[in-house]
């Protein structure tokens, strides 16, 4: 999947759609609520919540989590379609980032938004 068929999730509605929609995949460092959308884009978000810690820590767990997104994607294309959301976990910020990929690439694969080849 190019670059330019992944978007932004943007609007608050959107992200509640995916929360009351969607299906969602619990791992330690990270929670992925996952949604088809109907369309061939895919759109994602990220969250951090206030029990995370300082404004500091919440934009450290969305910056991990959005750079895990793109270097698993890199590696394996996504098939379109998909809302999906992020929520960064406390133990998020104490994962090595070989551990962050992992979580990332295993929330992806549980999800099945990868790519069928054939």
């Amino acid at each position: 999947m190019s670059a330019n068929q992944v978007e932004r999730l943007r609007s608050e509605g959107d992200f509640a759609a995916v929360y009351e929609a969607g299906k969602s995949w619990v791992m330690p460092g990270a929670v992925l609520y996952a949604k088809p959308s109907g369309t061939a884009i895919t759109r994602v978000g990220f969250v951090a919540g206030k029990r995370l810690g300082p404004a500091v820590a919440r934009n450290r767990a969305k910056r991990l989590l959005r750079e895990a997104f793109r270097q698993v994607v890199g590696r394996q294309p996504m098939a379109g379609g998909f809302d999906l959301v992020f929520v960064a976990r406390g133990r998020l910020l104490f994962q090595r980032w070989d551990e962050v990929l992992d979580t990332m690439a295993t929330l992806l694969s549980r999800a099945r938004v990868h790519e069928r080849r054939a």
